[in-house]
């Protein structure tokens, strides 16, 4: 099981849509969004600690209650499996950058000109990424999220 207030990385397998939060408020905005999107429309979620190791996504049968553990069928993540964390972390604000860009050129105003980067190991883009993308802390609703995760459904739906 995860620590409540330590940062999970939750990214789509194609890498289009990216969460990093604690993992209740992870999975809580997750649901909601899943609420209004059809199941077979719904994407496939990765789930990863700040170092790597990856998580799955459990639900109690009695109560309904989800969680992430770790997933015992897992190795230990590599420095490569980190790195590769980071490159698809980095390909999804690398994204975000471009859509801004445009965004710019063509007169929509918007409240950041530079998405940030990922750059260094991966815990400390990990915990970087947490108190960029949630200044509030809250992951309640998909509206009113930060402007990464914003951007980030417009461009990948």
């Amino acid at each position: 099981m995860t620590e409540p207030e330590t940062p999970v990385v939750a990214i789509t397998d194609n890498d289009q849509l990216l969460h990093i939060a604690p993992a209740d408020d992870v999975l809580a905005h997750i649901r909601t969004e899943e609420q209004t999107v059809p199941p077979a429309d719904r994407p496939a979620w990765d789930f990863y600690t700040a170092t790597g190791q990856v998580l799955v996504r459990v639900t109690d049968q009695a109560t309904g209650e989800q969680r992430l553990e770790p997933d015992a069928t897992a190795e230990p993540p590599t420095a490569l499996d980190r790195q590769l964390l980071v490159d698809r972390i980095d390909a999804f604000l690398a994204a975000v950058q471009v859509e801004a860009t445009r965004d710019l050129l063509s007169g929509v105003e918007t409240d950041h000109v530079r998405t940030p980067r990922a750059v260094g190991d991966l815990p400390d883009v990990v915990i970087g990424l947490a108190a960029v993308m949630s200044p509030h802390g809250v992951f309640t609703q998909p509206d009113v999220r930060d402007w990464i995760h914003n951007l980030g459904h417009r461009i990948f739906g």
